[in-house]
């Protein structure tokens, strides 16, 4: 398996358009390592999601996320874990451990992680359409 986690200063970037590097890591049985610390070769978003595609990443460890380039991700099978904050080691060793979903590696400000709130811009948008 290999996962990617875009990095800022030592940790995970907070927003992924923003990451100028990421961490490949390999699974080697039950062991992970760390394959390279990467430069991304542009700064378009949708080039660095590309750049993930391209080196066969299985799973993408993020911050905040545009939906758009979650579903770009996604719809090429590879999935996304995102509004996640911490070091790159340890969110690497919660998510091995069935532990990623714990409050202390959610992002600042989002308790109940991705997907909150869609179901109120889904009825508010129902209503716009005369839908109630």
């Amino acid at each position: 398996m290999r996962i990617a986690i875009p990095v800022w200063e030592k940790r995970i970037a907070p927003v992924f358009d923003a990451a100028e590097s990421w961490i490949l890591f390999l699974s080697e049985g039950k062991e992970w390592k760390a394959d390279s610390s990467r430069s991304f070769g542009s700064t378009l978003p949708e080039s660095k999601v590309q750049e993930l595609l391209d080196q066969q990443v299985d799973l993408l460890i993020c911050g905040a996320i545009p939906y758009r380039l979650e579903r770009m991700l996604s719809d090429s099978g590879c999935g996304v874990k995102s509004f996640t904050a911490g070091e790159p080691e340890e969110i690497l060793q919660a998510w091995s451990d069935g532990m990623l979903d714990d409050p202390r590696f959610r992002m600042p400000g989002c308790r109940r992680g991705r997907g909150a709130g869609k179901g109120r811009r889904r009825r508010y948008g129902d209503r716009t359409r005369g839908r109630v």
